[in-house]
């Protein structure tokens, strides 16, 4: 932007806008009633996703969150049920506890760094025998989790979670808004990762820049009734293969790019660790996906809330020491304080690409380094 600062939006993979190819299909795109099943590019994406996921069928929904809570509604389908999920996950946290809708109650599980959780600790949970318990119906994952970083959830810990649910009698969903990421970082087909799910969400408003929608997959039966629960809340939508056609799009030409999101993140985390300042550090090691999380020392005063406002001006001294492009008055970076006031996060996305990656490595080192020197 001439004169004026060059912003580069790190807040997540959520600010992605649509591809030119993207707005092309959108405007080609061969549409009908959804409702009535009757929409031919929604259909073609649901059968396109549920065959790449393994699974009988799929079901186009407008957000992660009505897919999940369509999960629950349906896995869940006696009173005085319970869910189990990790007490980091987006379920608990981010979906303004949707679940009490459905009269669900939602028991968490504490999450371990890398996003699973104890499976003693999940067995201990299970309950339903005593008449004064409710009944654990249904265990949700998050793959990738979002709040541990963008970790992607171990294979042996899924099969063995999915042996546990199996012996239970309980049903295994997994959010999975991320899932290709998670594909990519395993190399390993999606269908694996996702093989004794009983249902699975994926998200095509993320890393894979479509501008609306999640298909949710599972069985026949599954969908038969997840169809009826996303009438019931709301999210029947007419002519919707206008947005399936982005998604389409998405899955030919942002999927196979996913890694490139995964090497310029690992870029930026190995450019703040080598900076090696007290106040900050990052697990490169772990950096599994397109999340960065920077962690401020415990014994520092530096809040993340005051990081992500630094980021967003351009200072006078900055600008003198020529953190700035040929064309513009200075850099902002766009950042987040999730998940707590200890952590600085920021999502790659295919909207950065590497030389806006090394301008936003300039700002953030000449701001953290200010940070550190100032105490």
């Amino acid at each position: 932007m001439t004169n004026e600062a060059m912003v580069i939006d790190l807040r997540s993979d959520t600010v992605t806008k649509p591809t030119d190819s993207m707005r092309k299909a959108i405007e080609a795109a061969e549409v009908g009633d959804d409702v009535y099943g009757e929409d031919p590019t929604v259909n073609k994406l649901q059968d396109t996703v549920a065959q790449m996921l393994g699974k009988e069928a799929a079901l186009f929904v407008p957000s992660g969150t009505m897919a999940n809570l369509i999960a629950i509604m349906v896995h869940c389908h006696k009173r005085g049920a319970e869910m189990l999920c990790g007490d980091q996950s987006h379920i608990f946290k981010r979906e303004t506890g949707g679940a009490h809708l459905t009269g669900v109650q939602l028991t968490p599980l504490k999450n371990l760094p890398d996003g699973t959780f104890d499976l003693n600790d999940l067995e201990k949970h299970v309950r339903g025998s005593d008449i004064h318990e409710p009944v654990t119906m249904m265990v949700a994952v998050e793959n990738t989790h979002s709040y541990c970083g963008g970790k992607v959830l171990p294979l042996a810990w899924i099969d063995k979670l999915a042996a546990i649910a199996k012996k239970r009698s309980l049903m295994l969903h997994m959010d999975g808004a991320r899932l290709f990421n998670a594909s990519e970082h395993l190399k390993e087909d999606p269908s694996r990762v996702v093989r004794d799910c009983d249902s699975v969400s994926v998200c095509f408003s993320k890393g894979l820049g479509a501008p609306v929608g999640t298909v949710l997959a599972g069985t026949k039966g599954f969908i038969e009734q997840a169809r009826r629960m996303r009438k019931m809340l709301g999210g029947g939508m007419r002519q919707a293969g206008l947005l399936a056609a982005a998604a389409l799009v998405a899955l030919d030409e942002s999927l196979p790019s996913l890694y490139s999101d995964h090497r310029r993140a690992q870029y930026l985390a190995k450019s703040i660790k080598d900076l090696k300042l007290k106040s900050f550090s990052v697990d490169v090691e772990n950096q599994h996906t397109n999340i960065i999380h920077v962690m401020i020392n415990e014994k520092s005063t530096v809040i993340s809330k005051k990081l992500v406002e630094r980021l967003s001006i351009v200072s006078q001294s900055e600008t003198n020491k020529d953190c700035k492009t040929a064309d513009s008055k200075g850099i902002i970076v766009k950042a987040s304080s999730k998940p707590n006031d200890k952590t600085l996060r920021f999502v790659l996305h295919h909207d950065v690409n590497d030389d806006e990656l090394r301008l936003a490595v300039k700002k953030i080192t000449f701001v953290l380094k200010e940070v550190e020197s100032n105490g």
